[in-house]
């Protein structure tokens, strides 16, 4: 007895870590804004460490691993990923994507193959949900005590405000089973306080397509559950004034703010339907000539898309906003097959459960949850991107195994047990074991060590202290991974800037080996991603400047560079006003006539050029002979510089800037 009630308090530590491992992740994963910060390095870590809890048991007594077709098509959709690190052009991108998108598969296996699955999930649910409220009650602070510095969305703190919908959408979901379940007064009200917090939320957001995905789900809830809906209509009552309460205080206080609602079709509402569209357009030219291998590799969508811009299109071009269509495009078409085949398994497999037989209301009710919360993120991945998110890959995962621990209790599936004391499982399991719990671990921690390392050299570049820079740059190649590129870049960087200032002081042996060693840190740099826009800028700023003392082609090599580059990407005001003016010296304004003005065939140039882009389009002209034309560049430029101030001084520091003074003024500098 002793024995078994020591084994129980042992499960119920580790599911308390696996909850905490989650929240901290997910909490985490909320401040990601790219992956050239460290912060990744702690989600990505603390995902590992939930994963290597839950599956600890099994290493004395092995696994009992899901086996159904949703479950293997998942596996497929994964093997496929990881089969694509094959033939990826940008090996670093494509691994730091590949393990965040690992985050789903690696939690829902790892938490439904444990004997006590339901309580890990309903664990988990509730580690979640603690980050979750939190988040939803800065987003309503915001709205009401910072309105000077929002706009008319609320984003902060996630890149973009469809990505806090969607996650306060998916937040509502993991709710519902709770709030269904609890038969105490306060468990109803402190639930249903929650939930109403995630969609009056939402509303801050203004967020259509988080709007739209819970609206769809609350449909499907209603109609699967309404046995469950009827037996606590009170409940649902309330809960349900207490919503509409909130739209009324949104609606009044919107209006009155701004004049308008996005949830009623009003701001940029047709302008972002358009730019969808444009930016559609080109994924699908980009689909049909990569063919069945796909593009440069998993998350290379932002560097490959730029060819393909239509003219039109205003988006910024990192992602498709259709998910599932980007990893067809980025990794091959059998990503996009085998990810639609999978979420066809699960609407089947939902469908047959119901059409058993009877299903009891404490089954219906996670079963069509996990459902619609998997549905809801399905809606947002064809209108956003968060199936590359940390956040939304670790609530999906919860969603899957809540979902999938329901209907299996009525179809009975086949288990697949595996043990290291067998020898055939070993051959299999303990590569994979060694890649997941040490191999991924491991390498994402120097991946964010070299990013560290890199921020510091840039930070020492910008104070002038060369030493700095040179020593943390020196750092960033030791630690990071062979197949990060910017440690190269950033060597190559700080060398350039001495042979800009300090040419003349330099003896000749150290500007010649600063030189080469620039230009082969750029190379090195292009070998591992040879999309790289910024090394080419660099590479060609380097042949510029030691020109022709160094490099006696060097003017040349610099122009052939930003040539090569300007087909990478055409839309890219820094290497049009560098060739302009390359052409320039060698007395060819019509050439750079052409540069500038093909620039401004993009209508994405046509609002954002930079002022000096326009006056030096105007010198050209004058040079020509063409007065008309440079008075028009030069009136334009003046335009863009009173837009400019004006912008400039109506534009607030945003809520992350007041939290970042706040914070600094708590605890210095």
């Amino acid at each position: 007895m002793i024995k078994s009630a020591f084994r129980a308090i042992q499960t119920d530590i580790r599911m308390i870590l696996i909850a905490l491992c989650l929240a901290g992740s997910f909490t985490g994963a909320i401040f990601f804004s790219g992956f050239d910060k460290p912060y990744f390095v702690p989600a990505l870590l603390l995902v590992a460490a939930g994963t290597l809890v839950a599956l600890w048991p099994g290493f004395r007594k092995g696994w009992s691993f899901a086996s159904a077709p949703v479950t293997w098509l998942l596996c497929g959709f994964w093997a496929w990923l990881a089969l694509s690190m094959m033939w990826t052009k940008v090996p670093h991108v494509s691994m730091i994507f590949f393990v965040t998108i690992s985050t789903l598969p690696m939690l829902f296996f790892s938490i439904v193959q444990s004997p006590r699955a339901d309580d890990f999930i309903r664990y988990c649910r509730a580690g979640i949900m603690i980050p979750v409220t939190l988040l939803a009650l800065s987003t309503i602070g915001q709205y009401f005590l910072l309105p000077d510095l929002i706009r008319d969305r609320i984003n902060y703190p996630m890149l973009n405000p469809n990505n806090l919908a969607e996650t306060l959408m998916m937040g509502v979901f993991l709710s519902l089973p709770l709030f269904t379940t609890r038969t105490t007064l306060f468990g109803r009200v402190f639930l249903g306080t929650i939930i109403s917090l995630c969609v009056f939320a939402m509303m801050m957001t203004q967020s259509r397509g988080g709007m739209l995905a819970l609206l769809v789900g609350s449909a499907i809830f209603a109609v699967v559950c309404h046995k469950t809906v009827r037996a606590q209509w009170k409940s649902f009552v309330i809960l349900a004034a207490a919503i509409l309460t909130e739209w009324a205080v949104y609606h009044a206080t919107v209006m009155s703010r701004w004049g308008d609602s996005h949830l009623l079709g009003g701001g940029d509402a047709p302008e972002a339907v358009r730019v969808r569209y444009e930016l559609w357009k080109s994924g699908w030219g980009m689909l049909k000539d990569y063919g069945f291998t796909g593009g440069a590799g998993l998350g290379s969508f932002y560097l490959t898309f730029p060819p393909y811009r239509q003219l039109s299109d205003t988006s910024d071009g990192f992602f498709l906003h259709v998910d599932p269509f980007q990893f067809g495009i980025e990794t091959g078409i059998p990503a996009t097959i085998l990810f639609y085949a999978f979420c066809t398994a699960v609407l089947v497999r939902t469908i047959n459960v119901f059409r058993i037989g009877p299903v009891t209301r404490d089954l219906a009710v996670p079963i069509i949850c996990g459902f619609c919360g998997l549905l809801g993120l399905l809606i947002n991945a064809h209108l956003d991107y968060p199936l590359y998110m940390v956040t939304s890959q670790i609530m999906a995962a919860i969603f899957l195994a809540g979902w999938y621990r329901a209907t299996e209790d009525i179809i009975d599936s086949a288990r697949l047990n595996l043990t290291l004391r067998n020898r055939a499982h070993r051959i299999f399991l303990i590569p994979l074991l060694s890649l997941l719990l040490l191999i991924l671990p491991g390498w994402i921690l120097r991946a964010g060590t070299g990013v560290y390392f890199d921020g510091r050299s840039s930070a020492a570049l910008q104070n002038q202290d060369m030493d700095g820079a040179a020593k943390y740059a020196a750092l960033s190649m030791k630690y990071s991974p062979d197949s990060y590129d910017r440690s190269y870049l950033v060597d190559g960087v700080w060398r350039v800037r001495l042979l800009q200032t300090q040419f003349y002081s330099l003896d000749p042996d150290t500007r010649l080996k600063l030189y080469e060693t620039a230009d082969r840190d750029f190379d090195m740099a292009l070998e591992r991603n040879p999309l790289n826009v910024p090394v080419m800028t660099q590479k060609a700023v380097l042949h510029y400047t030691v020109a022709p003392r160094l490099d006696a082609d060097g003017l040349q090599h610099a122009r052939e560079i930003l040539e090569d580059e300007l087909k990478l990407d055409p839309v890219t005001f820094e290497v049009r006003v560098a060739l302009a003016k390359m052409y320039d010296l060698e007395n060819r304004p019509l050439d750079s006539i052409r540069i500038l003005e093909g620039g401004l065939e993009y209508k994405l140039a046509q609002l954002y050029a930079p002022p000096p882009y326009l006056f030096l389009l105007a010198q050209a002209y004058q040079k020509t002979g063409n007065m008309p034309a440079a008075q028009k560049a030069i009136d334009d430029g003046n335009q863009r510089v009173e837009l400019f101030s004006k912008q400039a001084a109506n534009q607030t520091i945003g809520v992350g800037g007041w939290v970042n003074q706040k914070i600094e003024q708590v605890f210095g500098n």
